[in-house]
């Protein structure tokens, strides 16, 4: 297909055919390939053999006609375009012409203004253009002069076994143009020209301004110190540069380094690339294997597109400046220190990073920012020994992905915050997952820690929020944690509008010395050391909503202060108690199934005004220690060794209302007080509700401050269904959970005084009683106010 095309546009050069001269550098005419005097179809011909490897064409100066030192298809379309009065003149015309020309061997020849040869060393002292061939296998180019000197390399080989390949020792400006894919630069392991006068350090020395271009190749061997070194600015554009530095780094400039649109590979027994000012890579391919740092600047270094592979025996990439890393495609690190190492900060803007390393992969001594593109996303994959971020500063994390371990340290640890916004995190950590001394906040993360230490450890505050509207594809706003230690150990506080969070923990699921705000989220929560609790804050806690599933070796939810409750769904099963306040439990609303190894709802204050609530607890399923309010709410309470609701002597306990079913144990042990309400009589209040109580014996309320009626009544078998009539009519009816001796203990606006009632247990009518007061006893051998110690 490619010889069709060509043939054709091969026809329509022959059919447009004219004549034409163009005389370029000296005597030749680009695109006379037969040398007739004529540029027309005829040279056209000939150069297409050429490219079409028909037959090859000797003189490449001729057929050259772009400049790049290679006769190939596209100088064929210039030729075709002059021939069809597209142009007027080829590229190579605008090239300035060469000043001198210098083939090596056994014996130099030159031509050309400022050049000098003596013994194997050739001197250029004049500003310009300089074309180089041959091979020179002991001796060195030299450049003493103040103007510009450009070195066009073409098969040039130069080794030199006591000195630089090439030395710029003086010049404004030099440039090394490689024209072809073999060109070689080798010094030796000494050289007598590095003095302390003078310092001479590689087998490419410049004291001018470098630059390393063209299309084709550069080898460079250094023996002695540096592979290149400039002693001011270096810029290697678009060619290949391998380089070999077996004393030393591969390149190194005393100013700044540029490498643009270049193919770069190092292994050096230093540094691959090193500089004192700041480093610039744009869209370049490096490869680096040194016996040090990959990459050195004292200043700052930026890369952009590109891929990079480098190998260090310290770190990979490290610097005094910032670090900014936009568009790279890839950049891999295998490094015996750090991966990055900077005194700076680092920017990263869509791009993929792969690390493997020994010590830290990112040591920051400034912030670490992450902002990625509506479109695009970075990667960051890393394995390391000691922490993968190391930062002083902040982290500041805006999409990107990370697939990080730290066998033996923390995967992020920043002294001054985290900040995660539709990150996607998933890590394996030595230590902690998260550390900071200041505070971390989750936007819409989906995050996945397994740490030997706690999930997130934080010294300030933590607040995750799930945004709904802007959650992508991979960000859920899922948390899942397996915490070696606490799954968040917070010393501020701990705010969640969580979208979904799962943490099995060996500590604490949240230990939290501040306060705890809960808006929304599904919680699934366990603690397996069977001695920690599963939420547990040093202030208050604050639950507006959510979902949640605790499982807790110790208390499920636990506070020094309070406890509100404005809302959500509760499954608790606890080791030793559900709720436990130091100062007061409020619940206004929600939903719980409670089973607790001690106490179901503990607090200085209770109070209760809404919800639906079924408790199970090995102690008392509701102890207020100075008081119980019960104003609302569908409440089943079941004691297995103790009091369903106990208060101390003094206590106030007051049910307004609500329906409440409270089942004590029924121990007959003297030594304790078991009953469905336990509490002081005096101070005992029932305005409303409804309130069924069995026990082992139960207080009866104070008549004098009550305003509903009480029925004290006997004992019944566990299944027995108790029902209260009048006229027949139902009123109330309860079926017997357990057996219990002694008491049941019920209250409801339907019992009224003077009001008539019979009593029936499965069915069958067993007693009729009239209330004649505040509080009935209708078993003449119980006393009604039963005292508060036995």
């Amino acid at each position: 297909m490619y010889k069709k095309i060509f043939l054709i546009l091969l026809t329509v050069v022959f059919l447009f055919s004219i004549s034409g001269v163009v005389y370029g550098q000296g005597d030749i005419l680009y695109g006379d390939l037969n040398k007739d005097g004529d540029i027309n179809s005829i040279d056209a011909s000939i150069l297409s053999r050429h490219v079409l490897n028909v037959k090859p064409y000797e003189d490449t100066n001729i057929a050259d006609l772009d400049g790049d030192g290679f006769v190939d298809s596209i100088d064929y379309v210039f030729l075709s375009r002059y021939i069809l009065h597209i142009i007027d003149k080829f590229p190579v015309e605008a090239i300035p012409p060469m000043d001198g020309e210098i083939i090596l061997g056994d014996t130099i020849e030159y031509s050309g203004k400022g050049i000098s040869v003596e013994d194997s060393i050739v001197t250029i002292t004049a500003g310009g253009r300089y074309k180089v061939k041959g091979t020179l296998e002991d001796g060195m180019i030299k450049v003493d002069t103040t103007g510009d000197v450009e070195l066009e390399l073409i098969n040039a080989n130069i080794t030199n076994s006591n000195g630089p390949a090439i030395y710029i020792a003086n010049a404004n400006k030099a440039d090394i143009v490689t024209k072809t894919a073999f060109n070689s630069l080798t010094d030796g392991s000494v050289s007598i020209y590095d003095t302390e006068e003078e310092k001479v350090e590689g087998a490419l020395v410049s004291n001018a301004p470098l630059s390393i271009c063209g299309p084709g190749i550069l080898s460079v061997t250094g023996n002695y110190d540096q592979g290149i070194i400039s002693y001011s600015k270096l810029c290697i554009e678009g060619t290949r540069v391998n380089i070999v530095s077996n004393a030393a780094d591969g390149i190194h400039s005393k100013e700044s380094i540029e490498i643009i649109s270049s193919d770069i590979k190092i292994h050096a027994a230093s540094d691959g690339i090193h500089s004192k000012e700041g480093i610039e890579i744009i869209d370049s391919d490096i490869e680096i294997d040194v016996a040090s740092d990959g990459i050195d600047s004292k200043a700052g270094i930026y890369i952009q597109k590109g891929r990079l592979n480098i190998k260090a025996a310290k770190h990979g990439i490290t610097s005094k400046g910032e670090i900014e890393l936009d568009d790279v495609i890839e950049l891999v690190l295998n490094t015996g220190r750090d991966g990055f190492n900077t005194g700076g900060s680092v920017l990263i803007k869509d791009s993929r990073i792969f690390i493997e390393a020994n010590e830290e992969g990112f040591d920051v001594d400034g912030d670490v920012t992450l902002l990625d593109s509506e479109d695009r996303i970075s990667l960051l994959e890393i394995t390391s020994i000691g922490d993968a971020f190391d930062v002083s500063g902040k982290m500041i994390l805006n999409k990107g992905a990370f697939y990080i371990t730290s066998t033996e340290n923390d995967i992020f640890d920043a002294d001054g915050g985290i900040e995660i916004k539709e990150s996607i995190l998933r890590f394996d950590a030595g230590k902690h997952g998260l550390t900071t001394e200041s505070d971390i906040s989750i936007l819409d993360g989906d995050i996945e820690i397994v740490s030997k230490r706690d999930g997130l450890n934080a010294d300030g505050d933590v607040i995750i929020v799930k945004n709904e509207a802007s959650i992508g594809v991979g960000r859920s706003g899922k948390i899942k944690i397996e915490a070696g230690e606490e799954g968040f150990d917070i010393g501020g506080s701990l705010t969640l509008e969580a979208g979904e969070i799962d943490i099995t923990s060996f500590g604490d699921v949240f230990s939290v010395s501040g306060d705890i705000i809960i808006e929304k989220g599904s919680f699934n929560l366990k603690s397996t050391s069977g001695e920690d609790d599963g939420i547990d804050s040093d202030g208050s806690i604050t639950i507006n909503g959510g979902t949640f599933v605790i499982d807790a070796g110790k208390d499920a939810i636990t506070a020094d202060l309070d406890i509100t409750i404005e809302g959500g769904h509760f499954s608790i099963n606890s080791g030793s108690d559900a709720f436990d306040a130091g100062e007061c439990v409020l619940i206004e609303n929600g939903n719980f199934e409670i089973s607790s190894g001690n106490d179901g709802i503990k607090g200085s204050y209770v109070v209760i005004n809404g919800g639906e609530i079924d408790a199970i607890s090995v102690a008392e399923t509701i102890d207020g220690k100075n008081s119980i309010k019960i104003n609302g709410g569908n409440i089943k309470l079941l004691s297995e060794e103790s009091s369903a609701i106990y208060a101390k002597e003094l206590a106030e306990v007051t049910i307004s209302g609500g329906n409440i079913t409270a089942i004590g144990a029924d121990n007959s042990d003297d030594e304790k007080l078991a009953a469905g309400i336990l509490c002081d009589p005096n101070t005992f209040t029932i305005t409303g509700g409804t309130l069924i109580a069995t026990g082992e014996m139960n207080s009866s309320p104070n008549p004098e401050l009550s305003t509903q009626c009480t029925v004290l009544l006997g004992g019944a078998e566990e299944g027995s269904v108790i029902s209260i009539t009048s006229n027949g009519e139902e009123i109330l009816s309860f079926t017997a959970p357990k057996k219990y001796q002694s008491m049941l203990l019920i209250t409801s606006p339907e019992l009224v005084l003077d009001g008539e009632y019979e009593l029936n247990i499965d069915g069958e009518n067993v007693l009729s009683f009239k209330i004649t007061s505040m509080v009935t006893n209708t078993v003449e051998t119980t006393d009604v106010k039963i005292a508060f110690y036995r």
